[in-house]
């Protein structure tokens, strides 16, 4: 045996495993696309020789595939559509390429949060767990009915209320529980991230910090209860609040009157590509989020201390 050092200086696993039957797998959800778009990218961008994106057997979340492992960072993404593919490129591919030469930095006064996988992390699969036994279904389909209907949207833009997500949600996907038994599935989705709540405190003291979320009000009470981080922040702009959902510019307008300070010197951080760009679009310096390391490297550039 031989030892030698790893070759590259970055290395993507993307599970493309088949499983036999009917069983889940990440295959059958596309994830050979997602690997062909990655390794497009690297042989495109001419990195061949500093990046890798290998095709894996089983990473052992079936369910919440497809998978993708990114090393030396030791991120592991799940539930990827081709659509992410432009985020896992941005945050861990785009700093190989050529870089332009610096702008001037930008003076920052006031920050912009998203709520879901940037404050908080969190798993739509979890509620498919606890609720597919009432179902009678697995979580796999549950998850894809659920949060592939218009049904969530009209909770989260306040056009429903809970009760009545609850009502239509047992009529539509034949759930048999009480309303007290859904809430406690239906929340039990987020968990805590020291490093960002220990950054909104900080940050806290010197700027205004603004929370902007598509959410529906039985998570956003669940989380302001339950994590400190969400009390943090001072004002929060939500989409059941304002009756509009991310990137309409709506919800963005609201969350700059509560910042009261000028587009361009507000840093907006969100988990989304898709999300990032519209707030590019509206003029603020915009990233999307890894976590909370990378989140101070970036503030760092911009001449922000953590």
């Amino acid at each position: 045996m031989q030892q030698t050092r790893h070759p590259y200086r970055k290395h993507i696993f993307v599970c493309t495993n088949v499983r036999e039957g009917e069983e889940t797998c990440c295959s059958r959800r596309g994830s050979t696309k997602i690997r062909d778009a990655l390794k497009r990218y690297v042989k495109d961008h001419g990195l061949n020789d500093a990046v890798r994106v290998s095709q894996s057997g089983c990473q052992g979340l079936c369910e919440e595939g497809p998978n993708v492992m990114v090393f030396p960072e030791g991120v592991w993404y799940h539930h990827v559509q081709m659509k992410d593919v432009e985020i896992i490129i941005h945050a861990h591919l785009e700093p190989f390429k050529r870089c332009e030469p610096a702008s001037a930095p930008v003076a920052i006064r006031a920050f912009l949060f998203d709520l879901g996988n940037v404050l908080l992390p969190f798993d739509h699969m979890r509620i498919a767990r606890r609720l597919a036994p009432f179902a009678k279904t697995s979580p796999e389909r549950l998850y894809h009915m659920f949060f592939e209907s218009p049904l969530q949207e009209l909770h989260d833009e306040g056009k429903i209320s809970g009760k009545e997500f609850y009502k239509k949600s047992c009529e539509k996907f034949g759930l048999n529980l009480s309303f007290e038994q859904f809430t406690e599935a239906w929340n039990d989705i987020f968990w805590e991230d020291p490093a960002m709540t220990e950054m909104v405190q900080k940050l806290r003291a010197r700027y205004p910090v603004i929370g902007v979320s598509n959410t529906n009000q039985l998570h956003f009470d669940h989380a302001r209860e339950h994590y400190p981080v969400v009390r943090e922040i001072h004002t929060w702009i939500l989409s059941h609040e304002v009756g509009a959902r991310k990137p309409d510019p709506a919800i963005y307008k609201r969350a700059i009157a509560a910042a009261g300070v000028a587009p361009q010197e507000i840093f907006y951080m969100d988990d989304r590509l898709d999300l990032v760009e519209a707030g590019r679009r509206l003029g603020f310096v915009s990233e999307p989020f890894i976590n909370a390391q990378r989140l101070i490297l970036k503030l760092r550039a911009l001449g922000i201390e953590i």
